[in-house]
């Protein structure tokens, strides 16, 4: 069944091929919630104890997947169908898996272990046909690394079923909540001795950009408090332009909590946007460790 599936994926990179790739587009910062259930249906090939003990239990989880830090990149293509495809690829600089239920602790552990940190891969496409069929969506997501691995998506058609896009076409999320189906989820285990995958399926997969942040305005990094790793951000993205910057220097030194809503000095001294990026360069630089000779040709 997997074989099949990474066939008819293969079939959907081909049809994906760029002839025109557009130019990758940054967005503001942002936090993104996928969340869906995960069944123990099937048990394919050779996984480990603790898993296979899992799948025993055959109990249901839920499972929520948040992206931190997110940004866009955008693709274009047509094959020779007719068939144009507007792609949507989601980055971000973090990311946490985590599952709800009976056995969620095992299955917690084991996603701290090996997939905390791994790579991901997030693709929506929306595929509009001329004459030619009906429109249809498809997409994957895919996080971890070759130990264990989480995917879900929809490799197959979707007859008239399209992510909302934006004027060009390409897929958004947000910021209402959406839902699709997908052809199930798996998780694999390609820890040593092992080659096999739990797999789960269809269920209701849930897009969620969360309508408050995570931090006070101007917390572009979304680490609790407003300081200079902000501007460095708001600066190299434009966030918000002009706007941006005055949350940032409304609310610098706020945290989280709310409890220094006060900057560390007055607002007063907080710098213009020039004077500091010299600031926040000269800053980094007196942390630069100093160079040292190899043991070598220390005597």
């Amino acid at each position: 069944m997997r074989q099949l599936k990474l066939f008819r994926w293969a079939a959907v990179l081909t049809l994906a091929i760029a002839l025109a790739p557009g130019a990758a587009s940054a967005q503001e910062a942002d936090t993104l919630t996928i969340s869906s259930t995960f069944y123990m249906d099937y048990l394919v090939g050779t996984v480990g104890p603790d898993l296979a003990e899992v799948f025993a239990n055959g109990h249901e989880h839920t499972w929520t997947l948040t992206l931190y830090g997110t940004s866009h990149s955008h693709e274009t293509s047509t094959n020779p169908f007719g068939v144009t495809s507007y792609a949507t690829e989601i980055h971000a600089t973090s990311f946490d898996l985590e599952f709800f239920g009976p056995d969620a602790a095992t299955l917690n552990g084991i996603v701290s272990d090996h997939i905390a940190g791994g790579d991901f891969l997030i693709e929506l496409y929306n595929a509009y046909s001329t004459g030619f069929g009906d429109d249809f969506a498809l997409w994957s997501v895919d996080v971890g690394g070759p130990a264990v691995s989480f995917w879900t998506g929809l490799l197959s058609y979707a007859s008239n079923t399209l992510f909302p896009s934006d004027a060009n076409g390409y897929p958004v999320v947000g910021p209402d909540p959406f839902s699709i189906w997908p052809e199930g989820a798996i998780l694999r285990d390609g820890r040593p001795g092992n080659d096999g995958w739990i797999e789960s399926r269809e269920s209701l997969v849930t897009f969620v950009i969360p309508i408050e942040p995570s931090g006070p305005p101007g917390d572009f990094n979304h680490d609790g408090i407003v300081d200079a790793a902000d501007y460095v951000l708001w600066r190299k993205n434009n966030i918000d332009g002009e706007s941006g910057y005055n949350t940032w220097r409304a609310n610098f030194g706020a945290t989280a909590a709310g409890a220094a809503a006060v900057a560390r000095s007055t607002t007063s001294a907080i710098p213009e946007p020039a004077s500091l990026g010299l600031i926040v360069i000269a800053a980094w630089g007196l942390t630069l460790p100093r160079r040292r000779r190899p043991l070598s040709q220390a005597a």
